[in-house]
């Protein structure tokens, strides 16, 4: 026994079906090429592109990538230094205050803030540690790179020091 043909349901999923089509055959100017990309091509090739300037300065000196990263942890710190101030009175008095209410709440939203702050040291210690492997991959120098890390080590170091002693205790 054959089906019946119902002309109107076929004819809906037709009309549908090209609808859905019909929008792959727009305009595709506003789109990026999937043509390889320069580096990509330099890659293929066995070539490296230029570089503007070295990461890592010749011994004994310090890049200006090494020393916008040492200046942004400094003012990083700044900044930390300044909520800390703000906060130290709130984090302290919550953390004396039972679980739940209305200043333990605003101490570990104070103390959460503050460990916020840290961020920019963190990723100037990233952006280190890249420096670093990069200096390391090439057979370049790290002397100033490690120079620079222990500076801004010694930055993170201190700022988790205090967070540890404000940390709310777990009671």
């Amino acid at each position: 026994m054959k089906a019946p043909f119902h002309a109107p349901l076929s004819l809906t999923v037709l009309t549908i079906v090209a609808g859905a089509l019909g929008g792959c055959t727009t305009d595709m100017t506003g789109y990026p090429s999937l043509a390889p990309r320069t580096i990509e091509n330099d890659a293929r090739a066995g070539t490296t592109p230029a570089t503007a300037e070295p990461a890592v300065a010749a011994p004994g000196g310090t890049s200006p990538a090494l020393a916008k990263l040492i200046d942004d942890a400094g003012k990083a710190d700044a900044a930390f230094q300044a909520a800390l101030a703000a906060s130290r009175r709130t984090i302290e008095s919550g953390s004396r205050a039972a679980m739940g209410s209305e200043a333990w709440i605003a101490s570990q939203q104070a103390y959460s803030a503050l460990d916020a702050a840290r961020a920019p040291v963190t990723v100037a210690l990233a952006e280190l540690d890249k420096l670093r492997q990069q200096a390391v991959s090439n057979g370049d120098d790290e002397t100033p790179v490690a120079t620079a890390t222990q500076q801004v080590q010694a930055i993170d170091e201190a700022e988790r020091a205090v967070l540890a002693q404000l940390a709310p205790s777990a009671d």
